[in-house]
């Protein structure tokens, strides 16, 4: 593999990923923010969120989440077409 389109295709993954990493940060310095409350349990078997058992999300944390899956997942789609435009151009007889 050339090495040009191996740091290439390096770079879009630790990028992306990087990202998502980093943005996992944002809800728990900004519960006010959110909307969230913490959840109170009135009986032992009371139900929980699956992803923050602390807190009952507000509307804008669901709308931040929505948001940030749908950005990932139009970051990860344009990754991979960036990456197999660099190999059509590095390998044009590869596909």
């Amino acid at each position: 593999m050339n090495t040009k389109l191996y740091f290439f295709i390096a770079f879009r993954i630790i990028f992306l990923f990087s990202i998502a990493i980093a943005s996992t940060f944002l809800p728990e310095q900004l519960r006010d923010f959110f909307g969230d409350k913490l959840h109170v349990c009135f009986n032992k078997y009371c139900s929980h969120g699956m992803v923050d058992e602390l807190y009952d999300w507000g509307s804008r944390h669901y709308w931040f989440f929505w948001m940030m899956f749908l950005l990932f997942m139009l970051s990860l789609v344009d990754a991979i077409t960036g990456v197999v435009r660099s190999i059509e151009k590095y390998y044009p007889n590869f596909f």
